[in-house]
This record gives C-alpha cells, sequence and structure tokens, in this order.
C-alpha cells in the first residue's frame, strides 16, 4: 500500500479547486522533528470546551486576568472571576458590537482601564470601584462616547479616538487626563482606526499604513513615531491585531488590496497566510469585524482569526512550517454546515484556558483533553491532496493510520470523482474497544475513479491522532 501525499496537511484550497482542495478542520499538523520516526507529520484533534461559568449577559467581549484576579465584560456588565461557576458583577458599561478592551497600569497605579461602547472607565483594584471616567479631558464633547480601545505603556493608559487621535492619562492615574496630551499622525494621512501594545512599542494603524510609536518623553505628549517605524500596510480588520510569536499579528490592507494576514516584530513584516488562506478571505462579503486572540498549549503558538459575518475561524500555527500553518476550527450546527469557533476572547486564568463565547454570556474552560464543544459533538475532518493518474485507478482499500485502543469511535470515510460537486455515501468504520491496540481502520472494495478527492471524518469524543492514511489501487487501460 502507498501513503497518502501530503495526509496530515494543512487546509488549502487554491482559487481553483483543481488546483488544491486540502481542508483540516477541527484539526491541527504537528511536524514530527526527531528522525527515525515513521511519521513527518500528525493530525491532531483541537481543543473542546466545557461551561465554566456563565455571565447571563453577552456576548462575552473581553477577558483579563494579572496578578491572580480575572475579569470580564459580557454584555453590559463588567465582572471579577473567582473559579468555575463563582463570579461578581461589579457594574454596567455601556455596549456596542465591538470587542471591549481592559488594560492593567499593576502596582503602579492598582487600576484596570476598560473601554466599552465608545466611553471609558476605571476599576480600583483595592476597593473594587467600576466608575465612568468623567474628566472633562478625556473625550471632550466633541467626541464623546468615540473611544475604540485602550492599553496600556510605561505607566501611562492610553486611549485611540475614532478622530484617529490618541490620548494618555496623567502617570498611573486613569481617572485624571490632559486635554493637550493627544498624539496626532504625522507620517501619512489615513486616519488610525486600530492599536496594540507590544512592550516598549504602541502599534498604529490606519486602512492603508502604520507606524510603530515608542517612549520619546516629550514634554507635551510622550509617544512618537519611532525611527524606522513606518508601515506599508494598514489594517482590514481593528481587532484582528494580537501579539503573537514574538511580534505582532493582524489581518492587512494597504493601498494596494488587502486581506492578507502578516507579521512583524519591529522589522520588516512577514506574510503569514498562503495563497490558500487568501483566496477564502477573498470570498468573504465582511471582514471588518474579525477578531483575534491566541493562545499557547504544548509549545504551540496559536493566533485565531474569528469572521462573525462569514462564520469562518482561521487559526495559524507559529511552531510549525509552512505550509503546515493553518487550519480551520467550527462549531458544528447540525444542519450540515459549520459555523465560526465559539470562542471571542481568551485569557489564562487560574490554570486554564478560558475563552469567552462570541453568541452569549458563557464562558468555557478550553482543553485537549476535552473531546466535544459542551456537549455538541466536534466534527472533525481531513481532505488530503488527490491521488493523481491520467488513466482510471481502481481503489482496492484504504486504512487511515491512527492511534486506537482508547476507546470505541466510528470514523467516516466519503469521496469525491467530480472535485466536490457530489459526494457518495457514508462509509464507516471502527477504532475498536479499549485495548484494541492492533486495530486496523480500513475500507475495501471502493470503486474506481480519475481523480478521486477522499474526506476522513470523524464526530465521536475521543481521542484523535492521525499519522497517514494509505491507499492500494490499480491503473486501468485508460
Amino acid at each position: 500500500m502507498l501513503p497518502f501525499p501530503g495526509f496530515a496537511g494543512p487546509s488549502y484550497q487554491a482559487f481553483s479547486p483543481f488546483a488544491a482542495n486540502e481542508r483540516t478542520m477541527n484539526l491541527y499538523p504537528e511536524v514530527i522533528t526527531p528522525t527515525g520516526n515513521p511519521a513527518r507529520a500528525v493530525l491532531y484533534g483541537t481543543p473542546g470546551l466545557s461551561l465554566w461559568a456563565d455571565l447571563l449577559s453577552g456576548p462575552v467581549r473581553a477577558l483579563f486576568e494579572q496578578d491572580g484576579r480575572a475579569f470580564a465584560v459580557a454584555g453590559d456588565g463588567f465582572f471579577e472571576l473567582f473559579g468555575p461557576a463563582l463570579f461578581i458583577r461589579h457594574g454596567s458599561v455601556q455596549i456596542d458590537a465591538r470587542p471591549a478592551t481592559i488594560a492593567s497600569n499593576g502596582r503602579n497605579g492598582f487600576q484596570l482601564f476598560i473601554v466599552s461602547g465608545g466611553l471609558g472607565y476605571t476599576f480600583t483594584l483595592r476597593t473594587n470601584v467600576l466608575a465612568l471616567i468623567t474628566d472633562v479631558d478625556f473625550l471632550p464633547a466633541t467626541t464623546a462616547a468615540n473611544a475604540i480601545m485602550g492599553a496600556h505603556l510605561d505607566g501611562y493608559f492610553l486611549v485611540l479616538l475614532r478622530d484617529g487621535t490618541v490620548q494618555n492619562s496623567v502617570l498611573n492615574n486613569g481617572t485624571s487626563w490632559l486635554g493637550g496630551d493627544v498624539g496626532t499622525r504625522s507620517q501619512a494621512s489615513d486616519t488610525f482606526v486600530a492599536m496594540l501594545v507590544d512592550p516598549p512599542h504602541l502599534w498604529l494603524w490606519g486602512e492603508k499604513s502604520g507606524e510603530i510609536w515608542y517612549n520619546n518623553q516629550s514634554p507635551d505628549f510622550p509617544l512618537g513615531p519611532a525611527p524606522q517605524g513606518f508601515l506599508q500596510e494598514g489594517i482590514a480588520a481593528p481587532f484582528s491585531a494580537a501579539v503573537f510569536a514574538g511580534g505582532v499579528a493582524w489581518l492587512s490592507a494597504n493601498r494596494d488590496g488587502a486581506r492578507v494576514v502578516l507579521h512583524g516584530a519591529g522589522g520588516p513584516t512577514r506574510r503569514l497566510s498562503t495563497h490558500g488562506v487568501e483566496g477564502a478571505l477573498q470570498s468573504y462579503a465582511r471582514v471588518d469585524d474579525a477578531i483575534a486572540w491566541t493562545y499557547q498549549e504544548q509549545g504551540h503558538q496559536f493566533y485565531v482569526l474569528t469572521f462573525p459575518t462569514a462564520q469562518a475561524t482561521w487559526v495559524f500555527d507559529a511552531t510549525v512550517p509552512q505550509p503546515f500553518g493553518w487550519h480551520e476550527r467550527g462549531y458544528w450546527s447540525g444542519s450540515g454546515t459549520y459555523n465560526a469557533h465559539l470562542g471571542r476572547c481568551h485569557s489564562m486564568a487560574y490554570g486554564a484556558h478560558l475563552v469567552g463565547s462570541r453568541v452569549d454570556g458563557k464562558i468555557y474552560r478550553m482543553d485537549l483533553g476535552l473531546y466535544d464543544d459542551a456537549g455538541v459533538q466536534i466534527r472533525r475532518l481531513r481532505r488530503p491532496p488527490p491521488i493523481m493518474e491520467q488513466r482510471r485507478l481502481f481503489y482496492e482499500r484504504v486504512q487511515l493510520i491512527a492511534e486506537v485502543g482508547e476507546g470505541p469511535a466510528t470514523v467516516i470515510l466519503k469521496w469525491s470523482d467530480d472535485g466536490g460537486k457530489t459526494w457518495s455515501n457514508d462509509h464507516e468504520a471502527s477504532t475498536g474497544p479499549v485495548g484494541a491496540y492492533a486495530q486496523r481502520i480500513q475500507w475495501k472494495r471502493l470503486g474506481s475513479g480519475r481523480r478521486r478527492v477522499w474526506d476522513f471524518i470523524t464526530t465521536d469524543p475521543a481521542k484523535v491522532a492521525w499519522p497517514d492514511a494509505l491507499i492500494k489501487y490499480s491503473i486501468g487501460r485508460s
């Protein structure tokens, strides 16, 4: 039997499906680096979800943890989280469709700075008091309720306003702001629409270009453009930017086009997305509402980019070489389609990966040892590259190489002989009972075709580890 070429690979759907139509859904590739291993890569199941807390107000628009305390903005509420199902609502905030932001000035000020619904709030950690910022120099009347996002750098809270200016607070005090302390764009003309702190720098993007600022200790405004800090790329989705893999990742745009995922670390940017990913993004009617979050697990560094309108989630793993980096995640609707992953934001708190729901007020624990999405099956799919021959192939047998013996599960094999336009019925094979470590997952007498596309699918709540698949076929005369 021959191995499927590139079985444990990424999602890659080319402009023409005839050229490439790979799909990796709710599975992620890991490259096996030690020499001598029979497999060069393996597909593992992505983590499942279990309910951790229901805040009863949603969606969850921000999560934050620091110094042993965890917080959330959900719906119109600001909450402190104490453990599974344990939380308290500290007060109300303005709500809109955008994510909220939470920043801290730590033990120098004992404050959190929350931007939500265009307004700013402070939460005093020593008194547990949430308060609307009423300083007349914060959000003056001409820009009232027009804060986009907040951050913290070098003791200053920062807020980006809709007019593209950046304000800073008094040092270590988010309740006091100086009206003259405003940063404005100088290196290009497109208005700033997004910002992100990656110390010691503040990243700022317009729709066509961007700038990297630093603390230049100016007496009027403490921040200014860093030397060689001009970015030729802007941002297509303001909340797609995230600190990631030693730098910053975002969904970019410039004067020539948009919808390329980039990574920067103070030097030249590098492209993370592939033509396959970019082709998918180009097909979406809207991308400006994309939201990104990141997390690390078992050494993998994941950038999770969700498109709420398009109902799609793409994930990049910085620890594997291209083109293995990209896979998809989706919440199975039960009606034959995937919706975007449930997660909208993430925080590591109380020893767990917590993700906030994009649809309601639920916070989930995310873990590789969970095999469903809070009771909803996870439908995992791998569509490897087709085996191509000019003559008809007669398929005698297909075998999936997988970890078995962990418990009964079913793997479904189906195929298409017309490039994915129509599909065969489901053909099931069992992974065997607990302890059946020699179980073979295989299908026989599979008909014939010239360029068959294969789908391997499982939905059972069980561990998934698929290093490879094998196929036996004979070649016809025509």
